[in-house]
């Protein structure tokens, strides 16, 4: 996943680095606006906002610029009353410190599984606790790049991904990723799913990037794209 970790009090370094070494890619903000901006402008899969007492206002300002994307709140302390307000104001779970990344984890997992069975079926079925696709009754592996890229893609069929944005989500805006290396990717990932789908699913939008179609009047696999 690409996660926004959002605070206004000092960063937690070992829950981003905790994060990152379960492969999810994470974007840092220390101040509430420049955190709505980020939200605004990127695509997230999860957003963490990290404050001392529940924060409704922030969750919900937040949940309302990314709608599609999980918000988990953090905090030192907060009554009944709090998480409630934070649950209703549009937050997806509640933490309080000390955190068990575990258990961090294990919501991302529940949450993520919980969104793909609430989507319509497509051609491809997305097995997040697997990091692998169902396609055709075929149980395909996919590597972390792989899969990460089409479940952004999936999530958005008919939108165009250009190598800039596909890069910043594999890697951070701050990790300067050569376009061969993206377009590498996205070809092994096409190798892999349009094989055992036997048609087209992404489609190259020449100076513009990569778009995912789940027309089924598609050419088959190997037709020119």
């Amino acid at each position: 996943m690409r996660i926004l970790y959002a605070t206004a009090r000092r960063v937690d370094r070992y829950l981003i680095n905790a994060l990152k070494e379960l492969n999810h890619v994470v974007d840092v903000s220390g101040r509430v606006e420049d955190a709505t901006a980020m939200a605004a402008l990127n695509i997230y899969d999860a957003i963490f906002c990290d404050t001392a007492s529940p924060y409704p206002d922030w969750v919900a300002r937040l949940a309302s610029v990314r709608p599609n994307a999980f918000v988990i709140s953090i905090f030192d302390a907060g009554g009944h009353d709090g998480r409630a307000a934070t649950l209703r104001a549009g937050a997806d779970a509640c933490f309080a410190r000390p955190l068990h990344i575990g258990e961090v984890a294990s919501k991302l997992v529940a949450l993520a599984r919980r969104a793909h069975r609430a989507a319509p079926d497509g051609p491809v079925r997305l097995l997040p606790g697997r990091r692998a696709v169902l396609v055709n009754g075929h149980t395909i592996p996919l590597s972390r790049h792989e899969y990460v890229v089409l479940e952004m893609m999936s999530a958005r069929p008919g939108e165009v991904f250009s190598t800039e944005r596909i890069s910043h989500a594999l890697w951070g805006a701050d990790e300067e990723r050569d376009p061969v290396v993206v377009r590498a990717c996205v070809s092994r990932l096409r190798t892999k799913v349009e094989g055992k789908l036997g048609r087209r699913l992404i489609f190259l939008r020449r100076g513009r990037g990569y778009v995912y179609e789940i027309d089924d009047n598609l050419p088959e696999a190997g037709a020119p794209v």
